[in-house]
């Protein structure tokens, strides 16, 4: 969405959980045709295979792209 309305590029994520939220940040920038390349764009990301588990303190998040 930050892509195709704002042509959105993050370049840092923070990611903070507390108890049972989950809040993240990004920071980036305004796509620039001077300075970026477009090699692929991502069409969707889907609920196929998604899942999110954690691990000894660690979450882990699994998603699929259509490209």
């Amino acid at each position: 969405y930050l892509w195709d309305v704002d042509k959105f590029i993050p370049r840092a994520i923070t990611i903070k959980r507390e108890y049972e939220t989950i809040t993240v940040a990004l920071r980036g920038e305004i796509f620039d045709e001077q300075r970026h390349i477009v090699l692929t764009q991502v069409k969707a990301v889907t609920y196929h295979k998604f899942s999110i588990t954690e691990d000894q303190g660690q979450m882990k998040a699994v998603f699929i792209v259509d490209m």
